[in-house]
């Protein structure tokens, strides 16, 4: 399932996010150990399911006033039980980023399953900013 979701933005001077879709990190690889040592499996987005897209956050003041504008790439590493443990802006406007690793923690996810077990696994999400 691609992560794709269109979040409509706020009336007036500022928006919050336009949207969110998965970018791919390579299926299949590892990376650093997870809980119980095994390693984090590298995902594709259309391989996560999105069980809860949160409320889109405010739009950040500074990059507002100032008209910043763009998408901001963040990695996410999730638990086995799908929870975010960490986010990490990798690309985009640097006065977006903070709002963009604040957001993308707060989602929830189906978790990575290896063999009935499941896993902790990392993959890269989109959050568009614009404003109206």
């Amino acid at each position: 399932e691609d992560l794709s979701r269109q979040a409509g933005g706020q009336g007036g001077t500022g928006a919050g996010p336009g949207a969110a879709s998965g970018s791919g990190t390579g299926a299949g690889g590892t990376g650093a150990a997870g809980s119980g040592g095994a390693p984090v499996l590298e995902l594709e987005s259309a391989q996560v399911r999105v069980l809860r897209q949160p409320p889109l956050p405010p739009y950040p003041r500074l990059a507002q006033m100032a008209r910043i504008q763009g998408t901001v790439v963040v990695q996410i590493t999730m638990g086995p039980d799908g929870v975010p443990t960490s986010a990490r802006a990798v690309e985009g406007p640097f006065q977006l980023r903070a709002a963009a690793e604040a957001y993308a923690l707060a989602w929830r996810f189906s978790p990575a399953v290896v063999d009935g077990v499941p896993r902790a696994s990392r993959f890269k999400l989109n959050i568009t900013f614009y404003l109206t």
